[in-house]
């Protein structure tokens, strides 16, 4: 109507549609504000996912990965030189075939951001279908994905940028070897600087040790909350 030099206010074309049964009903969403974020207690509760960029000398790839928030275990991923729903989607799947032989426990959550494939049809048309509940953190608040993005540094830091990856061949031989080892070797401090898979073996078989970690992980969190304090204290900045 405007390109034809007609002129009429937003308001009176909603009232005239409106009449006619032309207006399509409002979508309203779930105020994210009011969503907390589970805090997971034990492995194979929550799970996260994130895309990170790896450059070779003569082609740009992408890698997605699958973590467990608890263990720190890293279950799968997707290396290629595109990042799609469908890219995702294979990053999820190779995790539960590696780690659950295809058999998803029951009640686990995966965790992501609002990127165009996560919150793609096609990406949790999948979730449904394997009963994994997704779960998003807040627009504009990459905090709340700090562990996984943590864990893409340390990536890059300890086997990325240490080898010269002319392309996305050599890539793959790099991100798998690094899988193999983050896993079963790199010791991590927020296990008590066991690798996860030592972590695991300790939490599955010794009931004292679980006790222990327990206390082991509030003490880490006191810990990081004084520091944070004495930051912002000394910033002059009041924190609740």
């Amino acid at each position: 109507m405007r390109n034809s030099g007609i002129l009429i206010a937003r308001k009176t074309v909603y009232k005239i549609m409106k009449s006619n049964n032309l207006s399509l009903p409002v979508h309203s969403h779930r105020d994210r504000k009011e969503l907390k974020l589970i805090a997971a207690d034990k492995p194979e509760m929550v799970i996260e996912t994130d895309i990170t960029y790896i450059p070779t000398k003569n082609v740009m790839t992408y890698l997605m990965c699958i973590k467990d928030i608890f263990s720190k275990e890293w279950y799968g991923y997707n290396y290629n030189t595109s990042c799609t729903a469908k890219d995702a989607i294979n990053a999820v799947n190779d995790a539960i075939m590696r780690k659950f032989q295809g058999n998803v426990p029951e009640g686990i959550t995966l965790r992501t951001d609002n990127g165009p494939q996560y919150i793609s049809r096609e990406f949790n048309n999948y979730l449904k279908l394997m009963k994994i509940r997704h779960e998003y953190i807040e627009r504009e608040t990459p905090t709340e994905n700090g562990d996984i993005e943590s864990f893409h540094n340390s990536i890059k830091t300890d086997y990325i940028w240490v080898s010269e990856i002319d392309n996305f061949n050599e890539g793959k031989t790099v991100i798998e070897n690094a899988f193999y080892d983050y896993n079963n070797i790199r010791p991590h401090s927020t296990l008590d600087y066991y690798s996860p898979k030592q972590f695991l073996d300790k939490w599955d078989n010794d009931s004292g040790f679980r006790e222990y970690y327990g206390e082991f992980l509030n003490n880490m969190k006191d810990s990081y909350r004084r520091r944070r304090n004495n930051y912002y204290r000394r910033m002059r900045i009041n924190v609740p």
